[in-house]
């Protein structure tokens, strides 16, 4: 195709790869004023290499609670398996995610009884949370850093400071603090390390 015809037909935009992928423009409003536990964000943090192990993050939008994974391959195989693992640890509702298609397995989520929705192309804005938090990740692991060596222990360790540094909005609480009110309300118990 020239030049001339190629500006004239614009931007390309492909098929839609993610089956019965539901937008964020779907998603209940209430979501949006962080009133509720269980809502979360998701999306993934890639090393130096495109293939081989990645980070798998769930970041709580009220609590702002951060989880995360190392998983083997940007698959959605392995990336619904993360997932699974995270919400058998902690309640959700509904997961937002980008369009990458390590989500494509979206609706194993639906079948425990978690939305899934899906943020509009190149609009990272809409899952900030997740941003926010893997930004906080990316200053212990710049890009460019190899995930090889990494192990889920020292992913743990990094979480966990994450989780325990005090934040503004919750008049310098911390996320685990916050995961801890909020578990306290649903059943009394009280994570010992997350």
């Amino acid at each position: 195709m020239s030049l001339k015809n190629l500006l004239k037909a614009g931007r390309q935009v492909q098929k839609e790869r993610i089956p019965n992928r539901v937008s964020i423009h779907l998603r209940d409003e209430s979501i949006d004023h962080r009133e509720e536990f269980g809502h979360y964000e998701g999306d993934s943090i890639i090393g130096r290499q495109t293939k081989g192990k990645i980070i798998h993050t769930e970041v709580e939008r009220k609590t702002r609670y951060l989880q995360a994974s190392i998983i083997n391959s940007k698959s959605a195989q392995d990336t619904i398996e993360a997932q699974k693992q995270i919400f058998t640890q902690l309640p959700a509702k509904t997961v937002t995610m980008d369009n990458g298609l390590e989500f494509a397995k979206h609706e194993e989520l639906n079948k425990m009884g978690i939305k899934t929705f899906f943020a509009d192309p190149y609009c990272s804005g809409q899952r900030g949370t997740n941003e926010n938090a893997n930004g906080l990740v990316r200053r212990y692991l710049p890009k460019k850093t190899s995930f090889d060596n990494l192990d889920q222990e020292e992913l743990d360790d990094i979480v966990w400071e994450i989780n325990n540094r005090p934040k503004k909005v919750f008049k310098f609480s911390t996320p685990f603090e916050a995961l801890q009110k909020e578990l306290s309300v649903m059943s009394g118990a009280f994570p010992t390390r997350m």
